[in-house]
């Protein structure tokens, strides 16, 4: 018998478990495809080159809440050494990747004048109460600052911050929770060591050692009818990030 039973292998999932299994509870992950990671999985190829399926990088490296999921396992991630030549793609060409406000400042990617708004635009995003923000695009937002073509264009950079680029389409709430988070941290994002294969390795630990998780599970067929009283719990993202 296990005390708790969760649907699916990916990073929600199997934090969960990992989490419940640490505090005694007797756990089960059912996984549906053979792999554990769910959108986030990855694998080794012949030549020994690690795929990522997902995303590879961690928001907010030991300061984000991936890592403070690892901390109270206590077994905390192991991030690569910030990379001093990261690079993005910005208007088909390749440019240094500016971090934090000086990194803007100094970084040739837009014009002085598009530089000096844009951080006039990051300092608005600063001061703002993103709970204002949530139902509205982050264009709205952008919109009530003095922009030019240049930084209008360059819009959908902090819009990857929340992965959707179209400031049309992306919250502002989002955005700016995120760039708050960011500018407060002095760091947007970290490389686990090995990217994701450390991760669900160590969390598969800690179920194993009190759990389980079965890969391409097998049900009885049946015609039993689903209880009518029955309800999913949902929860706040601003508890979930807080515990």
């Amino acid at each position: 018998m296990f005390d708790a039973i969760i649907i699916g292998a990916g990073y929600g999932g199997m934090s969960t478990a990992a989490l419940l299994a640490c505090s005694g509870l007797k756990v089960a992950v059912i996984e549906k495809p053979p792999i554990i990671g769910g959108r986030a999985s990855s694998f080794t190829d012949n030549d020994g080159y690690t795929w990522e399926y997902g995303a590879h990088s961690l928001r907010l490296a030991h300061k984000g809440i991936a890592s403070r999921v690892f901390e109270r396992l206590g077994d905390p991630i192991q991030f690569l050494p910030a990379a001093g030549d990261a690079k993005i793609i910005y208007q088909s060409r390749l440019w240094d990747r500016p971090e934090g406000l000086c990194g803007f400042l100094t970084n040739p990617l837009l014009s002085w004048k598009g530089r000096l708004l844009f951080l006039y635009l990051l300092a608005r995003i600063r001061k703002a109460d993103p709970d204002n923000w949530y139902d509205q695009p982050f264009i709205s937002f952008c919109r009530q600052s003095y922009m030019n073509d240049e930084v209008k264009q360059f819009l959908g950079f902090p819009g990857m911050t929340v992965m959707c680029p179209d400031p049309e389409k992306v919250s502002a709430g989002e955005v700016i929770d995120f760039l708050k988070r960011v500018l407060s941290a002095g760091i947007g994002s970290g490389e686990p060591l090995g990217g994701s294969t450390q991760l669900f390795s160590k969390l598969t630990s800690h179920i194993e050692e009190n759990g389980e998780i079965r890969r391409k599970p097998r049900y009885p067929e049946t015609n039993r009818e689903p209880p009518q009283d029955h309800h999913i719990q949902g929860f706040p993202s601003s508890s979930a990030q807080s515990g």
